[in-house]
């Protein structure tokens, strides 16, 4: 901005360079700033996009989880299963540890108990809750399928 006025002020004086240099200079500067203001808009977004996505995949996992095991409980018709964390790490498509936090958050809220390879629901109801819209799509057509 300060190189745009001493242009204009030296182009007013009669000093300026060779024919055309102040209103190129200009420009230049003028394009320079915009894609700086540009480029600040599009760190603002991604800095959003980043506190937005960082703890999603430890929801993803949390959603994904709570749907596998209602899934597997309905169809062993049991409230337990034996099942380790590496197991569901690979059935719900995730990393170990954020089974485990996974877990650990849905135990805290008294969902499910887990101890050495073996987890009960305790509260299917609220395993509902935190579950994907996808296992309410599946329990509705199992139960439609049941009473035909």
């Amino acid at each position: 901005m300060l190189m745009i006025l001493w242009v204009m002020y030296d182009a007013f004086r009669g000093h300026s360079g060779p024919r055309g240099w102040a209103s190129l200079s200009a420009i230049v500067l003028l394009i320079g700033s915009a894609q700086l203001i540009c480029l600040g808009i599009i760190g603002e977004y991604i800095g959003r996009i980043y506190a937005e996505v960082k703890r999603r995949p430890l929801y993803v996992v949390e959603a994904r989880l709570a749907r596998w095991l209602l899934m597997m409980t309905d169809k062993a018709d049991e409230r337990s299963l034996p099942v380790t964390h590496d197991v569901l790490a690979q059935m719900v498509g995730g990393p170990r540890h954020a089974v485990t936090v996974a877990l650990n958050e849905l135990r805290a809220k008294g969902a499910i108990a887990h101890l050495r390879g073996r987890l009960e629901i305790l509260n299917r109801s609220l395993l509902i809750a935190h579950a994907c819209e996808c296992y309410r799509q599946h329990a509705n057509l199992i139960r439609s399928t049941q009473s035909d």
